[in-house]
């Protein structure tokens, strides 16, 4: 049998004591080799990978739709022998199921109950049958013809008796499964065209609390048709707010006309988690984790959530409780993947819509202020130099020549030879005139003025940073222009500004724009624009730093990196932080399972992370206005509002406890 296994590397990960789950499930989903309409072969099927599934940890596993017979069987449906066989394994699978306690799975097969025949799923967990859930809606429209096989779903769900099973089983649509042990995992269940409804049943599963939605499918292969099914069930595990796990009948369901290929895959809150590759020819199993704990906060923080779950137009729902095994998550077991850098876009027609919002928002900006010119600080570094490019964008829209942008660069002690030369071929190459003012004797002058030596140190800092920002106001009064901010969303996050200096602008252009998406605009940048491919490589690979202490051997001296740690690591601090909420144990820990550092410096970079961006909030509440990007804002107007005295020690203590 293939297992697919959504696997990372492990990068020498310690534990210090048991870790818990993180809220992460263990899911499997099952695609049987079919055996169409040999029932006894297809239960073996089933027993083998339900035992592979508990050998790999899984703790919830769903099969496709009609996985014990098969789904194109026709007329076949309507034989008694077929009908018995599907009880026998009814009963054959809780014994199954007994053997194998820890494991929550979902079984496809035709069921009979009161003389009417039903499309269902089979549900088991504790070790028995705990409930069978049946179709909504079935298709009766070119190759699919269930309505003259099956019965949709009744509306009322009830408890009936099957035989051969003692306890009372729930049979209906509007049903529940918690798990008792880990009270984020909540299950529901549909069934193939359910998802296709105006109206699909995990709607409402999921404002009944559902967490994951498993969906057992026979859907079959059509030029187009895996796009489509992909773009359904990450439209529906966005909408819903949930963990959608889709599991397709494999290519043995394959018959006369109609090809299947078992596409399978799991989607969690809109964003791609595994998928399993499709016409497989031996038993093939998806195990990936999911992550409760993240759908959980998602909903908490969207408020439309909250009041569509207190609408009155859904029905209230049966629980069923059951229990699993904890997942225990180590350094070497986690099964998903995390994206190191998640604030930049995957696909590049998505940097030109970023470059499009920023410099229409600049313009707009010049136009309601009725500036004659945009005046920058540039230095020769990434976030100033795409801050001009955006500047030189908006002069398009504007009708304005290049005359309209007054960029000056303001070297200083700490300014080093390679940044000058950036600018100056950055400049050229635009058509745009630099001018240079040195604020070498400015600096030396206010230092004097309160009685300081000149000595390296944060008021030398803070000085220059400060005077340039002065110059730069003081030339947009009298050129009736406005500041355009290069400061971006990474420095927010963690203060590196100065307060009342490069920390103020007009407009804050790069304010939404990580440090790790600066960098990617620029090569893309470089890329649509070859002219300008070597000034902008040469900046890209210029060390970042603020450039005010003085250089060694003409070099930089100040590298922020190797203050503060990678901004690759702080963007991905940023992004969970803000979007999942993840506590900083988890941050920790998933940080650590992503990138190749050691846990001790992730540990470090997290802890300098989450002191400088509670302690630098009072710079964010008096932030400049600035066009929001993605979906990660700290200004706060638009997104992020937090007290500036917010203490810290909670998240400090918590992140000690790992």
């Amino acid at each position: 049998m293939n297992v697919f296994l959504s696997e990372v590397p492990y990068y020498g990960m310690y534990i210090r004591e048991v870790v818990p789950s993180f809220d992460f499930v263990r899911l499997g989903l099952a695609v049987p080799l079919q055996q169409l309409g040999n029932v006894r072969l297809n239960l073996e099927n089933h027993r083998r990978m339900i035992e592979e599934a508990v050998d790999k940890g899984v703790q919830v596993l769903s099969f496709p739709e009609m996985s014990l017979t098969g789904y194109s069987l026709g007329d076949l449906f309507h034989q008694q022998i077929l009908q018995e066989s599907v009880l026998d394994a009814i009963y054959q699978l809780s014994k199954i199921a007994e053997e194998n306690r820890t494991l929550f799975f979902v079984v496809g097969a035709p069921f009979i109950y009161q003389g009417t025949l039903y499309n269902t799923a089979l549900v088991y967990g504790d070790g028995k049958l705990l409930a069978i859930i049946p179709k909504s809606y079935l298709p009766s429209y070119d190759e699919f013809k269930e309505s003259i096989y099956f019965h949709p779903a009744p509306d009322k769900t009830r408890t009936i008796k099957v035989r051969g099973i003692d306890n009372e089983v729930v049979f209906g649509t509007q049903v529940i499964f918690e798990c008792k042990n880990e009270r984020k995992l909540r299950i529901g269940i549909e069934i193939c065209e359910d998802l296709w409804a105006v109206i699909p049943p995990s709607q409402k599963l999921t404002l009944n609390g559902a967490s994951i939605i498993l969906n057992l499918s026979a859907s079959n292969e059509l030029e187009g048709k895996s796009d489509y099914r992909r773009g359904l069930v990450k439209y529906q595990s966005d909408q819903c707010k949930t963990i959608y796990a889709y599991t397709s009948c494999g290519i043995g369901e394959t018959t006369t006309d109609i090809l299947f290929s078992g596409q399978t895959m799991v989607y969690e809150s809109g964003d791609h988690i595994a998928e399993l590759p499709q016409f497989s020819f031996e038993n093939s199993m998806l195990v990936t984790d999911v992550d409760v704990g993240r759908i959980e906060n998602h909903r908490i923080r969207d408020t439309v959530w909250a009041e569509s779950v207190n609408h009155k137009n859904h029905t209230d729902f049966t629980k069923v409780e059951f229990s699993t095994k904890i997942l225990e998550i180590n350094g070497q077991n986690l099964l998903r993947r995390y994206d190191k850098h998640p604030l930049v876009p995957k696909q590049s027609e998505r940097f030109e819509e970023i470059f499009d919002i920023q410099r229409h928002a600049l313009a707009l900006r010049a136009k309601r202020a009725k500036a004659d010119k945009f005046v920058i600080g540039v230095s020769g570094g990434a976030d100033s130099s795409y801050a001009l490019l955006v500047c030189d964008g908006a002069l398009e829209l504007l009708g304005w020549g290049k005359n309209r942008i007054i960029a000056v660069t303001m070297p200083s002690v700490g300014t080093s030879d390679r940044t000058l030369s950036n600018i100056r071929e950055l400049t050229d190459t635009l058509g745009i005139e630099l001018y240079t003012l040195d604020i070498t004797e400015q600096v030396k002058i206010s230092l004097a003025l309160i009685n300081h030596d000149g000595s390296p140190d944060l008021t030398l800092e803070n000085t220059q940073a400060r005077i340039r920002y002065t110059n730069l106001f003081n030339i947009a009064n009298r050129e009736n222009g406005i500041v355009v901010g290069t400061g971006d969303l990474s420095e927010l996050a963690l203060g590196w500004m100065t307060y009342a200096g490069d920390h103020l602008n007009h407009y804050s252009i790069n304010a939404g724009v990580s440090k790790t998406l600066v960098q990617a605009l620029l090569k893309w940048y470089a890329t649509e624009k070859p002219k300008l491919s070597e000034p902008l490589t040469s900046i890209v690979e210029t060390p970042i730093s603020p450039e005010l202490l003085p250089p060694e051997e003409g070099q930089i001296s100040q590298k922020t990196e190797d203050i503060l740690g990678p901004y690759e690591v702080h963007d991905f601090f940023l992004y969970h932080f803000m979007t999942n909420r993840f506590p900083p144990r988890k941050l920790l820990y998933i940080a650590s399972q992503t990138f190749e550092y050691s846990v001790e410096d992730i540990k470090k970079w997290l802890r300098t992370f989450i002191t400088r961006f509670f302690k630098n909030q009072f710079k964010r509440s008096a932030s400049p206005d600035g066009v929001k990007i993605g979906s990660v804002s700290l200004t706060p107007r638009s997104q992020w509002r937090m007290p500036s005295d917010a203490q810290v020690d909670t998240w400090l203590e918590d992140l000690e406890k790992y």
